[in-house]
């Protein structure tokens, strides 16, 4: 305790040099808290479109073969009525299973009846797509458009496509695919309201169908998939290795694949912003480590005869060290507090003034937003404050091992 004392009174003395190097640790624990926050809350945006909207679900189960050979024979690899009734069953049965539905992805052409342009669509029944949304737990405004049950051959259009084919809600087009068998079928549709999309990719050809019509159109009464919504993210992994077992076992030849694995821009956002994390911690590492070590330095130097009278009073090389160490703890604690506050203040700044940007591949700007992650609050505040004492260990352990005659006598 009378070294935490005399380090308290020794960093007070100094308060210029201490206000810089605890600035420096201030400011670079808020950098990495921020840009940490960040990631945080783009990981949760991204994995809940790709759970409640691309996939949808945590897990979705193919026909084996499909993601390899489906394109090229449909119909070998699609599941058909009977097949998917069979799955359904045996996936339903598992203790973290909440949500099951059939969907069928399909492509073709859509026309006004003057143009046409191509089209991919998802399709859905809107009993299931509406019993998924029941889960949802996040932001309103995240929540889509679902699909009404009548009319039967409503659909929803993406922007874009709706104004290459001058379409507006009510208006009527017609949407043909090749069916299972490899002949051109058509019905119609009627446009109900837009539909955004996750990808700008998708906004000048994305369709979304009702299930019962996209079998119509593809004249066949099955699914290329079987989306399935699990308890929590944190169970996928468990639950893929049971499903894929009980499956094996009732004699369905499956493969399962989880959201992160199919969703690209997930896996490709995610790790774009490692890296960057990567260069701007290292940024931040080298800014702190030479801010306090220089500030220890000159500190340590300037009191080498103060170290001399110490070690002449009976004091330990090592309780010297153990004196800066403390200063630089001191250091780091502050600096890592004063951080800890314009952290959160910089996160209350952003949602007071929801400052927006369109991020790349996306078709809608979205708010900019710093999550409060306590973990990252508290590994931060560990890490500063560890950086801090050895950036001040290191100049006092060069300078105790000076005689003390030497100490003394240093100008």
């Amino acid at each position: 305790m009378t070294l935490l004392r005399i380090a308290f009174r020794n960093v007070l003395k100094n308060r210029r040099r201490s206000l810089i190097a605890a600035l420096a640790i201030a400011f670079g624990y808020m950098a990495v808290c921020t840009f940490k926050g960040y990631t945080h809350d783009s990981y949760e945006q991204i994995s809940t479109g790709a759970i409640y909207v691309e996939s949808p679900g945590h897990l979705v189960i193919f026909k084996q073969g499909f993601l390899e050979e489906g394109r090229l024979d449909p119909e070998k690899y699609l599941f058909s009525g009977a097949e998917l009734q069979r799955v359904t069953r045996t996936v339903r049965a598992d203790p973290d299973v909440v949500w099951v539905a059939p969907k069928l992805s399909l492509s073709g052409l859509v026309t006004n009846g003057a143009a046409s342009a191509v089209f991919l669509a998802d399709a859905m029944d809107p009993a299931d797509e509406r019993s998924l949304w029941s889960f949802y737990r996040g932001p309103a405004d995240f929540k889509r458009q679902i699909l009404p049950e009548t009319p039967a051959y409503a659909a929803f259009i993406a922007p874009k496509l709706a104004r290459v084919l001058r379409l507006t809600v009510g208006s009527d087009a017609v949407v043909m695919a090749t069916t299972q068998s490899g002949q051109m079928n058509a019905v119609d549709i009627q446009m109900v309201g837009e539909v955004s999309t996750l990808s700008d990719a998708l906004d000048d050809k994305y369709l979304k169908l009702p299930l019962a019509l996209a079998r119509n159109l593809y004249d066949f009464d099955g699914a290329d998939r079987l989306c399935v919504l699990l308890s929590g993210n944190d169970v996928v992994p468990a639950a893929r290795a049971r499903l894929a077992r009980t499956l094996a076992a009732d004699g369905s030849r499956t493969e399962i694949k989880s959201w992160d694995e199919l969703s690209v821009y997930y896996q490709k956002v995610k790790g774009y912003l490692d890296v960057v994390f990567l260069f701007l911690f290292t940024i931040v590492l080298v800014i702190v480590v030479m801010g306090t070590f220089n500030t220890m330095s000159m500190a340590v130097y300037e009191r080498t005869r103060e170290v001399g009278t110490l070690r002449a009073l009976g004091l330990k090389r090592r309780r010297v060290v153990a004196l800066f160490a403390w200063e630089g703890a001191l250091l780091g604690v502050l600096g890592s507090a004063v951080g800890s506050v314009l952290t959160v203040a910089g996160h209350l700044l952003l949602r007071w003034a929801h400052v927006t940007y369109n991020p790349p591949g996306i078709a809608k700007d979205v708010a900019i937003a710093v999550d409060l992650v306590p973990r990252v609050f508290a590994l931060g505040f560990v890490f500063f404050v560890a950086l801090s004492i050895g950036s001040a260990a290191l100049p006092a352990l060069r300078a105790a091992r000076h005689t003390i005659v030497d100490a003394l006598g240093h100008v």
